[in-house]
């Protein structure tokens, strides 16, 4: 099997790419705007595939009830009955189980803080009465926690008092949580739900008394915070934005205002689950804070829209996207030729890619009796002079079509590539096909998959 994996790896290295491996900030503002806002919030509808913006203040700073949707390329305004409250400064997560965007908090049209809860499932926009509820206040953020199926919110400020308190939320109720640290931070922090290690992370903000802003890392693991040590950190900030790149694996975090006031940032950075990695971008958004992002899954994309910069003044009213230049993919190619056990089926792994770095993890399922082992190729065109696909003999309707460049055994089912870690191989394709021993099937004795073609992913 090593032997193999080598093999895989040369032919993996010698793949020529076509792009650098990079991210990118690309500017989606379309030709309609809404109105400019700050303080606002966004969360990703995983049920309608939207992503949803409501409140924040307008270019006077007064607090609105705006409410729009993004559909990854244009905005629609949304006027429901009866209409929202004005709100900025909130916090808003996307209750994936229940299908509905849940809003806590923030200040009103009289700048007062508020302890409400609502919800809107992309019809109806709803005031839920709880049992029981935080105290109202603003500046605090939530994030939904996937593995526990409820929204986590920490911190914020209320009309008599700094909070450092965490709550969970179900649908029915909320309840206190009492853990045994909690972060030093009070209002103006960023969390984002890590779906690959089931917590949740929270990163900067304003610590008690406004003494200065964090650079610290935490994350809730259903019971407890705990403090993250990264060998370097993004510098101090608050009002930043943050989403979590489910396909990439990275939690994204972009501007904010930094610790020396007033500093405004539009750096960005990535956290890969045990580290934070500084990007070098030619291009990035305005320098601003005051912003909202969130990570569209059915683009693949984080979203990031508006913001403001006190130095000049400026309320944002555009919308950026942040994603690799190249992605990571595999399809499906040609077809497969059945068995005494159905047509075999090559795929890769729920949420596995071919990134730079990283495994692609395969599976092979159906189709014959026997062993089975995985043709790897640099080519679907050709091979050793001939044209693909070839159509293999003794083996009615099965076609050879991957040039056959390495064989990796399936052990199990399952099939492990590793991915040099190489950015010349970022664009570079290479192909796939399962080969099945089935003595019953055709004189040859084998039957094959349908074909993959995987791309490298810039990472």
């Amino acid at each position: 099997m090593r032997l193999h994996i080598l093999v895989t790896v040369s032919l993996l290295v010698s793949l020529t790419g076509t792009a650098a491996a990079q991210t990118q900030w690309l500017d989606r503002s379309p030709a309609f705007l809404p109105p400019a806002t700050s303080w606002h919030n966004s969360a990703y509808d995983a049920t309608r595939q939207r992503i949803v913006v409501f409140g924040g203040t307008n270019r006077r700073l007064e607090p609105q009830n705006l409410l729009r949707e993004w559909d990854g390329s244009a905005w629609r305004v949304i006027e429901p009955s009866p209409p929202p409250p004005a709100r900025a400064t909130g916090s808003m997560a996307f209750d994936r189980g229940r299908g509905r965007c849940v809003y806590f908090g923030g200040i009103d049209a009289q700048i007062d803080p508020r302890g409400e809860t609502f919800e809107w499932d992309g019809t109806t926009w709803r005031q839920i009465v709880t049992p029981n509820a935080p105290e109202a206040r603003f500046a605090q953020d939530m994030a939904y926690d996937e593995a526990r199926g409820e929204i986590v919110l920490f911190g914020g400020v209320s009309a008599t008092a700094e909070l450092r308190d965490t709550w969970t939320y179900d649908g029915v109720t909320w309840r206190e949580e009492s853990p045994s640290v909690r972060p030093p931070v009070v209002a103006h922090h960023r969390m984002v739900y890590d779906r690959q290690r089931q917590r949740v992370i929270l990163f900067g903000g304003d610590r008690e008394d406004f003494a200065g802003s964090s650079n610290e890392t935490w994350a809730w693991d259903g019971s407890d915070w705990a403090r993250l040590t990264p060998t370097r950190a993004p510098a101090a900030r608050n009002n930043h934005a943050m989403a979590y790149d489910a396909v990439r694996d990275r939690v994204v975090l972009f501007g904010g205002q930094g610790d020396s006031v007033p500093v405004y940032l539009n750096d960005t950075w990535e956290w890969n689950g045990t580290e934070w990695e500084q990007r070098a971008l030619s291009t990035a958004p305005a320098p601003r804070s005051l912003l909202a992002a969130s990570y569209d899954e059915a683009r693949e994309e984080v979203v990031l829209v508006g913001g403001w910069d006190g130095l000049s003044f400026v309320v944002y009213s555009d919308v950026w996207t942040y994603a690799p230049t190249v992605a990571a993919s595999v399809t499906g190619v040609g077809a497969g030729c059945a068995g005494t056990a159905g047509i075999p089926v090559l795929a890769p792994v729920a949420g596995s890619r071919p990134w730079p770095g990283n495994t692609l993890q395969l599976s092979v399922s159906g189709g014959g009796t026997g062993a089975a082992v995985l043709l790897l190729g640099a080519s679907d065109t050709s091979w050793l002079g001939a044209p693909l696909p070839i159509t293999l003999p003794g083996a009615p309707g099965c076609s050879l079509l991957t040039s056959v460049d390495a064989v990796v055994s399936v052990g199990g089912g399952m099939i492990s590539l590793p991915i040099p870690s190489e950015p010349g191989l970022v664009g570079g394709v290479f192909f796939g096909q399962a080969v099945v021993a089935d003595p019953a099937a055709n004189p040859l004795g084998l039957v094959v998959s349908a074909g993959i073609a995987a791309v490298v992913g810039s990472l």
